[in-house]
Formats: structure tokens, C-alpha cells, sequence
């Protein structure tokens, strides 16, 4: 019996998969991974919340936000141009209850994420929540 040679359609299939996921772990992974970031920075600043009010936790994160993704560069207004868009005034939202003591913190922002290879760009929306229990720890 002769050995096969070369590929069958399985495992072209395979291959054309495998391709597929690494082209979009490249093109979307950065993204992502700044979303984790962004994760991060709403859970300080909603334990920063516990001891700060609310207009102090909103520059702190729009002040994060603008270190993370600032691309060092000027509109014609000297705005300064963000990898994302995001409007402090109107993307995030922080509520707080009373009884019981929590805060939650919402940011929604799109990010332009340039495809490699077949040119374009492709628009990705992310929406974070946070919620953070402000009662005081009791020993």
C-alpha cells in the first residue's frame, strides 16, 4: 500500500484555520490586551472611590485613559488625537447607591484596529463595568 502524499481537505481545512486564528490574534489581540488594561484602571478607580468624590475618579480615569492611548500627536483644534474614541462627558458613567454602599463605573470607547495584509480597518466597540462594594471591611 502506498503512503499519502501531500494534503487532504481536512487538513487544508485545518491549515486555512489555524491561519485564521493567528491573523486575528496579530490584527485584534492588541486591542484586547488594552482592554484588560482599561479593566484594570475602572477597578482603581472605583476603590479610589471609596475615598474620593465623583469628579476626582472621572480625571483620574479620563487622565489614564489619555496616558494609555495618546499617539503624541495634535488636531488642527490642539486636541490631543487618542488611539480611541472617547468622550469623557458622554461615555463614561458613574453611579452610586447609598444602602447598600457600591459604586459602579461603565466607559464604552470604539478603537480603529488597521487590518495587516488586507488593508482597511475594522471599528471595535468596548463596554466595561465595573461594580466595587464600598463598605468598610470589618476585621
Amino acid at each position: 500500500m502506498r503512503a499519502h502524499r501531500g494534503f487532504t481537505f481536512v487538513g487544508f481545512l485545518f491549515l486555512l484555520v489555524g491561519a485564521g486564528l493567528v491573523y486575528s490574534i496579530i490584527a485584534f489581540g492588541p486591542a484586547y490586551w488594552d482592554n484588560v488594561d482599561v479593566g484594570k484602571t475602572l477597578h482603581e478607580a472605583a476603590n479610589m472611590s471609596m475615598r474620593s468624590p465623583e469628579d476626582k475618579v472621572r480625571e483620574f480615569i479620563s487622565q489614564q485613559l489619555q496616558a494609555k492611548f495618546d499617539t503624541g500627536t495634535f488636531d488642527d483644534r490642539g486636541n490631543r488625537v487618542l488611539w480611541i474614541d472617547y468622550d469623557p462627558r458622554e461615555d463614561l458613567r458613574i453611579e452610586r447607591t447609598e444602602k447598600p454602599p457600591y459604586v459602579n463605573i461603565w466607559v464604552t470607547y470604539q478603537r480603529h484596529v488597521p487590518l495587516p495584509l488586507v488593508g482597511g480597518e475594522r471599528i471595535l466597540t468596548f463596554n466595561q463595568h465595573v461594580e466595587e462594594d464600598l463598605s468598610p471591611v470589618k476585621w
